[in-house]
């Protein structure tokens, strides 16, 4: 089965969020499933200032 993972949180953060969906990633390539995963590395991105202070 080809599974797709998307998320906001991945590498080079390291945390709870991130290690979680790469060991589900790596469990699931174990059981001979296609896994990519959709992550901000992918897009163009910059950050957002609060401006209301």
């Amino acid at each position: 089965m080809k599974i797709l993972i998307a998320t906001d949180a991945y590498y080079p953060q390291v945390n709870g969020v991130v290690r979680t969906l790469h060991e589900t990633g790596e469990i699931l390539k174990s059981q001979g499933h296609t896994i990519e995963y959709l992550t901000p590395q992918l897009f163009l991105t910059f950050q957002c200032q609060n401006i209301m202070k």
